[in-house]
This record gives structure tokens, sequence and C-alpha cells, in this order.
């Protein structure tokens, strides 16, 4: 950088090129396939483990397709794993993802967790920053929640559930909820429009559950069993499910200040 700047590095020689003094200019007229192949060079691969490599990363990636387009004709998905694709390529002893799956389609999602376990086997530490916690469930690592800046919770997802999580009943109505004074008997809290009622074994105590909502049983128009998750672990720590925003869960994740879930 100091050389593209005309500015005399502190050691080794001074390369200069006419331009404007002070200033830097980095064009992107290349390939994909050009920048993956750049990026593991430099890493130290050559040849035949190059090209191999390169060709295993863009398969579990599914960007064989666009390697020879240049960055301005893709999408930001495809362009999230073309840049997850170089972070990848030469095999890292420690890689750093921060929501690498954003804009990406399902199949895509499921190729890249595959490849992060992948690498997770082989030795490789891997800090993988996310807002859609299936995938943090699917990669079964240790986990950190953070919430405004601040560590809430750490340790393996089947710890963290375990100590957070709770089995429950999820009670859906049509019309209002019944009155407060059911959901007290209950032992239940009212959330999104609903009931849930937690219980060590949901199953066996949905009769009893029916029996105490008496004549508000009629418009019962669910019962669900919720089973101890992330994201009732998730909802224990904060007081709210990580998707509060507007009451539905995206399909992809969304951006929001404050909650994030780390993991290694």
């Amino acid at each position: 950088m100091r050389c593209r700047c005309r500015r005399r590095p502190e050691w080794g020689p001074s390369v200069s090129r006419p331009g404007p003094p002070g200033t830097g200019h980095v064009p992107d007229p290349h390939r994909r396939e050009e920048n993956l192949r750049f990026f593991a060079e430099v890493a130290g691969l050559r040849s035949r483990a190059l090209r191999q490599r390169i060709a295993e990363v863009a398969e579990a990636l599914d960007i064989v397709q666009f390697l020879d387009r240049q960055a301005r004709f893709l999408s930001g998905g495809e362009k999230r794993r073309v840049h997850t694709a170089i972070a990848m390529v030469h095999r890292p002893s420690l890689l750093l993802l921060d929501e690498p799956t954003t804009g990406v389609d399902v199949q895509t999602r499921a190729h890249l967790i595959e490849v992060v376990r992948g690498l997770a086997a082989d030795g490789a530490a891997v800090c993988y920053s996310t807002h859609y916690l299936p995938e943090v469930e699917a990669l079964g690592a240790s986990v950190a929640i953070l919430e405004r800046g601040e560590l809430i919770a750490r340790g393996p997802v089947q710890e963290l559930v375990r100590s957070h999580g709770h089995a429950a009943l999820e009670l859906t109505f049509e019309g209002p909820l019944p009155p407060t004074e059911v959901v007290a008997k209950l032992h239940g809290e009212t959330r999104d429009g609903r009931i849930r009622v937690y219980a060590e074994q949901p199953a066996m105590e949905a009769a009893g559950v029916l029996a105490a909502l008496g004549s508000h049983a009629g418009r019962l128009r669910s019962i669900d069993v919720v089973t101890p998750s992330l994201e009732a672990v998730f909802l224990s720590l904060t007081g709210r499910r990580y998707d509060d925003q507007d009451g539905s869960r995206p399909e992809e994740p969304v951006h929001r200040d404050g909650e994030r879930v780390a993991v290694s």
C-alpha cells in the first residue's frame, strides 16, 4: 500500500509510478477464479494442489458457474459466497466468518456449514457470527451469545439448552386470549398472542392444562409442544425471540443492533 500511494516503505526498495500523490487505486477487472488463484498463491499453493483446492471450494460453495464473471455482474449473495471461498481456499488455521450465509439459498447454506465443520474437524479454529440460530445448532460448537455488546452466555449448544432451555406447551386461541386469572392458574405467560406453559413433560401435562382452561378450551385452535432449543435459550436470557421485531421468523438473518450469536 505504501508503494501504491507513493510513500516510501520503512524497509526494502521504493517503487514509484506516475500518478497523483497520496492516492491509491485497486481495480477489479479480474474474474472470480483469478481472485481465488491470487489468494491461494499468496498462501503458498501451487500447480495441482492450487487447482484442486479452488475446484473443491468452488463446488462446496456452488460458485463454479460464475467463476468466469467479474464482481460487478454478481448478486450480493454470490459475492458473499466468493468472499467466503477466498477466506477458505488456503485451509487457514484461523477462520473468521461474519454472517457468511446472508443472501444465500438454503442449499448453499447447508454446503457452507459442512465446509466449516470439515475445516474445524481438520484442526482449524473457526469464529462464526450469525443472527440465524438454526445455523448455530447445526454447527454444534461452543457458543457465545452477545446482546448490546455484552456477553450474556457461553458454552456448548447442548449445555446451554440444558441450562436455560425449557420444554413447554404453546396454546393458540380463536379470538382473544383467556383472562389473566386463567393464565395465572396455568402458571403460564402470554407471548406473541399465545399462552406458553412451561412443563417438564409437556405431553403428559396437556390434559391438566385443558382441564384448567375450562370453557376457554372450546376456543383452543392448537396446542403445540415446544422442545428446548437455542431459540428457547435466547428467549430465556433476553425475554424476547431473536426475530422479535415483527413477530415473524425471517427466512434470512435480519440485522439489528445489539444481538448476535458467535460460534467458535
